[in-house]
């Protein structure tokens, strides 16, 4: 993602998602900006593929934390922090149909395992 986010007449509004996916790049930029290594193989996005999401996941999760909600989601005119309320409906939102996504994973999961047990 290249932060492509909709563009609004007047001032440019993000949804959660948009603000989730931008904390996500920050943690890719914070990855290349912040590395000090010897070897260019281990730092910035050059580690290994296991490794390199590590600091934009956890840069996407702190942003669904309610302390930086309320410091960083704020209503455009008023400037007040978003209701608790809201947090709230957004967290109880974020695991919505959980049931079948567990069931779709352990599905490609069995099949996966079965496929490589093929002899």
């Amino acid at each position: 993602n290249n932060n492509n986010f909709a563009k609004g007449s007047g001032s440019t509004l993000l949804s959660f998602d948009d603000g989730s996916t931008l904390f996500h790049e920050m943690g890719h930029g914070h990855h290349g900006m912040l590395s000090d290594a010897t070897f260019g193989t281990l730092a910035s996005t050059s580690v290994l593929k296991d490794f390199v999401e590590l600091p934009s996941q956890l840069m996407e999760h702190w942003f669904e934390e309610p302390r930086v909600l309320k410091e960083h989601a704020r209503h455009h005119e008023t400037g007040e922090p978003v209701p608790d309320e809201l947090i709230e409906r957004l967290k109880a939102a974020s695991v919505f149909n959980e049931g079948f996504a567990t069931v779709e994973y352990t599905a490609c999961a069995l099949y996966d395992m079965a496929v490589h047990s093929l002899s």
